[in-house]
Order: structure tokens, then C-alpha cells, then sequence
């Protein structure tokens, strides 16, 4: 699976691994998701002692920051309520539901996810699963749900709570089935809830421009955690080692789930650490050591270039330039700085924040670019012409704030492209267009650093996010994109 993780940035520092627990801070490499619900070692053992306990119970030290809560399976049930399981924890079978629906009254868990949350961690309702009844018929649709969500499950108000009191920290996705229609409604109708709200949204970060999005690992917590991809503490260490020092983007290790990770020698404080031995902050882009990708050239399986602030390998024969596309015969090994010789100098990433405009309130999917309204959002650092340092290039299927960079218009006459800035929110409106959305603040004369938008359009081209890591390292095409894959393109921030 491939949950569409989102995760809201954090203002306190995560200290070393130590028995004090501090705060989730979203800006460092060295985090670690593990899910939390689905007693999946209950499922596939019978010791008892080691079936999944309460969420508190997995608290007490800092090896795991965020616990996504699985699964809120069902949409529509019963009584115009929504349907979720959380295992031997609480079910609409073993606990009583509300009336007339399939919602389990969970409100007994209410201390245990306050104490979570009252020890820095983040703790989020985890939407669909692998059997999950999920999808929209319209973005109509869409918004009431997560109008209903929010009422439900974080900061607003129902007389039918699950977790009584208290407020989770935000949504995730783990979409596995159904179509894409109506979720850009959802989340931007949970958004403009958030928007009015004392806490912070984690999903509404995952579609704004923001460089401090981070990518995850995903991996199975232990041999029988799933039926593949199992990888041993010292060789997922290894990957995430070269990760974090590969992609800015890279924010941790994401495990499934909590009770398999627990009995299995601890594997989730193993990970975590592993990341902090690895360094949790600071990211100094590697030289573009490898030569430039020459328009016309024959590469065979193997070779490799620099391209668009990246190295790239060739899968099999290659003669087109690197693309971030399932499709293409490259694979992105890593970010680089500089354009393209081997003697780069390697550069690092920063961070600012700045006003743009939120996104529309309108249910539709179609979008037509208005002028923006105030407020504060984080987007990427101001880049001058020229350099284009740290940023992504324009998507489609990007939203932006008013004040976001980017670069198009990429071609033999402008080999890094152009530099842009949004005038105001721009949605599928391309730079140079008739909408007249973007500034063109002239060309670049060195490539775009990578972002972490631009790093997750490449590892989002898989449906599991551990394979496309180990088929990258391994120089191998990743495997079909699947729905889940095409939803993170969806909502890529």
C-alpha cells in the first residue's frame, strides 16, 4: 500500500532519542510513521501477549512520532455515518455503536490519544485500508464528507464523536481502490476548515506549494507484516541512509504496523535509530557528478546523467531526456546541485516562509485562476533568475498560492527553462498561457534544484513506496502505477 502520508510542519525541535519525548518537528529526516488500529500481528499469531495494545502504550519513548489510526474502512453506512475498525481496540461489533449506524462508540480511547498528543506526538485518522468501501460519486459528494470528518473526528463539533473529546491532527489517505473523483474537493473543503482553525492541518500541507513536505519509506514492520518487502534492520537503514542523503525530500521511515513492529525486537526503535545516527537535519545537495545528458546521444542500461537537477540512470536504452514518468527509460539516483560536471559544488537547502493565497472554496474540479485573498502559508525560498535554486518545475496538477516560483518552458533555446512567479492562486494554468497567471521572471541559467514536490512525482510513480526505492537503488524500472499512486499525484502539495 502507499498511504498518502501528510504530515503538518512542526515550530518545536524533535530532540535526540532519549527517554524525554518532544514535539513532532516535520522539518527533519529522522522522523518515524507507524500505523496503529489493525492488530495486524494479532492477524497472523496467537500469543496473545503481543496483540496490539493500547495507543498510549506505544508512547512512552520517542522511537515513533506519528500514528496514523486505522481504518476509518467505509464512507457510507448506515445512518448517514461513516464506518471504521480498529481491530481488537474497538470494532461495531465488540463495542456499541451509535444509533442507527455502523460507527463504533470509541470514546474510551479519548485519554489515551490525548496523552499521545500531550507527548509531541501527531496522531491522524487514517482514511480507507485495503478492503476499504471508499470513493465519491461527485465533489458535491466530497465536501459533505469532509465537511462530516471534521465535525467527526478534528476540530469541530457533533454530538456523535468517536474519540469523545478528543481532536485528531489530521486525515490520511490510504486510499487502495475506487476511482479519483471528488478527493481535490475533499481536501480542499477540509482545508478551508483548517484554515479557520487552532490546529493545524496536516492534510491541507500536502496540497500547498511547500518545499517542507516530506516522503516517507514504507516498509512492513516485521516478516509477517506483510506478504513482501520485509527488509532487515541493517539493510533498511542502509536505504534510508542513502535517502536522506539523496533527496531533500526524505523524512523518515514509515512502518506497518505498530504491534508487528513491537514484537519484532523493537524494529521501529531500531529505525529510528538508525535515522538519527543518520542526522536528522541539514541536506547538502551531492555534485552532479554525472556527465549532462546530451540531446541525440544513445545511452544504454546503466549510464548515467545529470538532467534537471538530478542523476539519472538508465533503465535499458535511453535517447530521450530524463522525465518524471513511469513510462520513461531514466531513474532519478539522486538530487544534485549544480549543472552538470563533476565539479558541482554541492549546495544546501533552506527553508522560508511568505503570503500567498489559499486555495478555492468551489466544489468543482475544473479551476478558473481568481486574484488571491491574504494569508500566511509556507512556500519555497525566493529564487533570483539564473540560479533557479530550489525550485520545482510547474505541474499541472499543482495548485499555487500567489508568490510561488517555478520553472517551465524547458527546450533546446532555454535548456533549464524559465523562472515564473504566481500573480495569484494558479490551477492547471500553464506559465506563459492565456490566463495571464504567472510572471516570467526570465531564463534559468543553471538547472532547478530538486524539491520535495518534484521528488515525490518520481517515487509516487509506484504502488509501494519502499519497491521504488530499492528498484531506484537497484537501477530497475519501477513497477505500474496504481490507484493509490495516482491519488498522491493528486494531491502532490
Amino acid at each position: 500500500m502507499i498511504p498518502v502520508l501528510a504530515f503538518p510542519l512542526g515550530v518545536l525541535g524533535l530532540a535526540s532519542l532519549a527517554t524525554t519525548v518532544a514535539a513532532f518537528d516535520n522539518s527533519r529526516f529522522d522522523n518515524v510513521a507507524v500505523y496503529w488500529g489493525q492488530n495486524s500481528y494479532g492477524a497472523t499469531h496467537t500469543d496473545v501477549a503481543n496483540f496490539q495494545k493500547p495507543i498510549s502504550f506505544y508512547c512512552d519513548d520517542d522511537a515513533i512520532d506519528v500514528f496514523p489510526v486505522a481504518f476509518l474502512n467505509g464512507f457510507f453506512a448506515a445512518g448517514g455515518l461513516p464506518e471504521m475498525n480498529l481491530a481488537n481496540t474497538c470494532n461495531n461489533v465488540d463495542n456499541a455503536t451509535f444509533p442507527g449506524s455502523e460507527l463504533p462508540n470509541c470514546q474510551a480511547l479519548a485519554p489515551d490519544i490525548k496523552a499521545c498528543q500531550a507527548k509531541g506526538k501527531i496522531v491522524t485518522l487514517s482514511l480507507g485500508g485495503a478492503t476499504g468501501a471508499v470513493g465519491f460519486s461527485s465533489d458535491a459528494q466530497a465536501v459533505t464528507f469532509a465537511d462530516q470528518i471534521w465535525n467527526l473526528f478534528l476540530g469541530g463539533t457533533s454530538s456523535t464523536r468517536p474519540f469523545g473529546t478528543a481532536i485528531l491532527d489530521g486525515v490520511d489517505l490510504d486510499i487502495e481502490g475506487g476511482n479519483n473523483s471528488g478527493y481535490i474537493a475533499f481536501v480542499n473543503q477540509l482545508r478551508s476548515h483548517f484554515n479557520g482553525a487552532s490546529k493545524q492541518d496536516n492534510w491541507a500541507r500536502t496540497i500547498s506549494p511547500n518545499p517542507n513536505v516530506k516522503v516517507y519509506v514504507g516498509a512492513p514492520g516485521s516478516p509477517t507484516a506483510a506478504g513482501g518487502g520485509y527488509q532487515t534492520p541493517d539493510k533498511l537503514a542502509s536505504i534510508a541512509k542513502q535517502m536522506r542523503n539523496s533527496f531533500p525530500s526524505f523524512g523518515g521511515i514509515m512502518l506497518w504496523d505498530a504491534s508487528q513492529a513491537r514484537a519484532n525486537s523493537r524494529y521501529d526503535l531500531a529505525m529510528k535509530n538508525a535515522l538519527v545516527a543518520a542526522g536528522g537535519t541539514g541536506f547538502t545537495f551531492p555534485a552532479c557528478t554525472a556527465p549532462p545528458f546530451v540531446s541525440g546521444t544513445s545511452y544504454t542500461a546503466g549510464n548515467t546523467v545529470s538532467f534537471g537537477g538530478y542523476i539519472w540512470q538508465a533503465k535499458f536504452f535511453a535517447d530521450q531526456p530524463p522525465a518524471n514518468d513511469p513510462s520513461s527509460a531514466w531513474s532519478a539516483i539522486s538530487a544534485c546541485g549544480g549543472s552538470g560536471s563533476s565539479s558541482s559544488t554541492p549546495t544546501s537547502i533552506h527553508s522560508s516562509s511568505t503570503t500567498s493565497s489559499p486555495p478555492p472554496s468551489s466544489t468543482s474540479s475544473s479551476h478558473s485562476s481568481t486574484p488571491p485573498s491574504s494569508t500566511t502559508s509556507s512556500t519555497a525560498p525566493t529564487a533570483s533568475a539564473g540560479t533557479c535554486a530550489g525550485v520545482a518545475a510547474w505541474s499541472s496538477a499543482v495548485p499555487y498560492p500567489g508568490g510561488s516560483q517555478v520553472v517551465s518552458g524547458i527546450n533546446s533555446v532555454t535548456p533549464w527553462g524559465h523562472l515564473w512567479t504566481a500573480k495569484w492562486w494558479s490551477e492547471a494554468d500553464v506559465p506563459g498561457g492565456s490566463a495571464g497567471d504567472w510572471t516570467d521572471d526570465g531564463p534559468c541559467t543553471t538547472a532547478n534544484v530538486v524539491t520535495p514536490a518534484t521528488v515525490l512525482n518520481i517515487f509516487a510513480n509506484t504502488s509501494e513506496l519502499l519497491e521504488v526505492h530499492l528498484a531506484t537503488l537497484a537501477g530497475n524500472p519501477p513497477k505500474a502505477a496504481g490507484t493509490a499512486a495516482r491519488l498522491s499525484r493528486a494531491f502532490r502539495f
